[in-house]
């Protein structure tokens, strides 16, 4: 009984640590909701929804505010090149600083009290999306700007390579435009499986073309944009954040932060004790991985060694069963169930009605061991309390999950 004691004891120990490890941490000071987040100059920059913009030259141990000459305290976005900071507001235009966000100037001649939605630099080119005029261009650090195209519609993010522009607009049309001569005309992009999105999120990484959307995962184009495919798997919510790391990407979500290990193909949740789970920004600094998160969130963090660790938890087989909670929950209009399988079994995953009634059969097949995700859309079925169910050989597990309309 000694020897069962220990060997509880040490368990529950392992246990306790691995919890403890893997988890985010509030860094310090701030508090207000975060619209924006860059590294420049060896630190870390914050741009949120009322407080102006925040700095960090420790990873987050301590923060001071650089907003002296902003006139609006609601900064978007921001982007950095050499000793050049830009900074878009809401309703007040761009500002520029050249020393680190000591002070800032008006950089506005043609866009004082525009919404700024999308901010990108490329020396000598600096581009501004905006809320429903479309995107501007400078070429002399925001001194003055020109019209670059699309005057009705709203631009997020902005990105490009040195054949194409690609801008991604949400209003009144939706996708992912290209420019292939300057910003001197556009054309949707060839729209296959990216139909009718609102783009929140547009990165390049390498040949790579990346967008996230709303409500419908992260897409991406291997061929400049004439065709997309969607990573949904395991990622099925709005993607406002991507980042890559090593081999690596990672979302951010209205619903936390996720990890794909296999370039999109498969996704795993990370974000245990991200209490916030609106992760709007995410970079890579030093050591640590940070997540800016809005709806009354600030800045949190935790070690890369962390992330190293769960992606090698990641790549392993499972010695057991498990069912997880789906995510989110409650949710609308679809939730994600986790899995795990031990051996080779006959899997069964079925959802049921308060009453006990069945309503869908998600899994009916044999599968090898291993990690699995499933989605499951809420298609002509009442708000309400459901329950799925797991079978696998003998084992059976059930869990509850609210639909909310």
């Amino acid at each position: 009984m000694k020897y069962l004691a220990v060997n509880i004891l040490i368990t529950f120990l392992i246990s306790y640590n691995c919890d403890l490890q893997a988890q985010w941490v509030e860094t310090s000071a701030g508090g207000a909701d975060v619209q924006c987040m860059i590294v420049y100059n060896e630190g870390l920059f914050v741009g949120t929804h009322a407080g102006g913009v925040f700095f960090s030259s420790d990873d987050g141990t301590n923060w001071s505010v650089r907003d002296t000459g902003l006139t609006t305290l609601n900064v978007q976005n921001m982007a950095a090149s050499g000793t050049n900071l830009f900074a878009g507001t809401y309703k007040g235009g761009v500002f520029l600083s050249t020393n680190n966000g000591g002070n800032w100037t008006p950089v506005n001649d043609g866009l004082l009290n525009l919404k700024i939605y999308g901010l990108a630099y490329n020396p000598p080119y600096v581009f501004a999306g905006t809320d429903g005029s479309g995107l501007f261009l400078s070429t002399n650090n925001g001194v003055s700007w020109i019209t670059a195209g699309m005057s009705d519609k709203t631009i997020g993010d902005i990105t490009g390579n040195e054949s194409n522009i690609f801008a991604g607009v949400s209003y009144p049309t939706r996708g992912v435009y290209r420019s292939i001569d300057s910003c001197k005309s556009w054309a949707p992009t060839g729209m296959v499986g990216l139909t009718d999105k609102n783009i929140l999120a547009l990165t390049l990484n390498g040949s790579n073309l990346y967008a996230g959307t709303a409500y419908t995962s992260l897409f991406i184009s291997t061929n400049n944009g004439d065709n997309w495919t969607n990573l949904n798997n395991g990622l099925t919510d709005d993607v406002w954040s991507i980042i890559f790391h090593n081999s690596n990407i990672f979302a951010g979500t209205g619903h936390g932060v996720y990890l794909s290990t296999n370039g999109g193909a498969d996704w795993i949740n990370i974000s245990d004790g991200l209490t916030n789970l609106f992760a709007g920004s995410l970079v890579v600094h030093n050591n640590y991985f940070f997540a800016g998160c809005g709806n009354g969130g600030w800045v949190w963090k935790r070690p890369l060694s962390e992330l190293v660790g769960i992606i090698n938890a990641h790549n392993d087989l499972p010695n057991e069963y498990m069912l997880f909670q789906n995510y989110p929950n409650p949710w609308n209009p679809s939730t994600t169930i986790k899995y795990t399988i031990a051996e080779n079994s006959t899997v069964s995953i079925k959802v049921y009605d308060i009453l006990g009634n069945e309503i869908r059969s998600l899994v009916n097949e044999k599968k090898p061991a291993g990690n699995y995700e499933i989605t499951f859309s809420a298609a002509n079925i009442p708000s309400g309390i459901y329950f799925y169910r797991l079978q696998a050989g003998n084992f059976i597990e059930t869990k509850k999950m609210v639909f909310l309309k």
